[in-house]
């Protein structure tokens, strides 16, 4: 039996001797560069900012630019990424983890186009008949009106009601 006199020590101690777990995370930052990288961090950030002055519309500019890399090439051949980069990995894992900063790259690209054109905001089946009530955003409720109420939801009729 071990009798703590110092809460400090103790702790330092506890410290000591869990060891970290290794971060799982898909940060591309985090990714360092090592030999056997199919194509370099330099040229990937390269072709990412080759894309974004280009201004162009299509994120397949950016992989077009990674599959005329050298590397790429000499390595995957005439590889495309396939769906959800499936042709990149092996049991469910990345080849290369510079093909997984290539996809986090597009990905991210992607996501970016996606935000900007306002698609994240619009929705397919407006209701014929919405409420009325203003949100804190300074925008009309997305709800439809409930059959309790012609100008109401029912998360708003039912603020009334309380």
């Amino acid at each position: 039996m071990v009798i703590v006199t110092n809460m400090a020590d103790f702790i330092q101690k506890a410290k000591k001797q869990t060891p970290k777990a290794k971060k799982m995370t898909c940060n591309r930052d985090e990714k360092i560069e090592t030999d056997d990288w199919i194509v370099s961090n330099a040229n990937l950030l390269a072709y990412e900012k080759q894309y974004k002055d280009s201004k162009s519309q299509n994120t397949k500019e950016f992989l077009k630019l990674v599959y005329n890399d050298a590397g790429y090439i000499k390595h995957m051949g005439k590889t495309k990424r396939g769906g959800k980069a499936t042709n990149w990995k092996r049991d469910n894992r990345f080849i290369c983890e510079s093909l997984h900063k290539v996809n986090n790259i597009y990905d991210s690209l992607g996501k970016n186009k996606w935000c900007k054109s306002g698609k994240n905001d619009t929705w397919i089946n407006e209701p014929e008949f919405r409420c009325q009530e203003i949100t804190k955003k300074g925008t009309q409720c997305r709800r439809q009106v409930c059959e309790h109420s012609k100008t109401c939801c029912t998360q708003h009729f039912n603020l009334f009601t309380r």
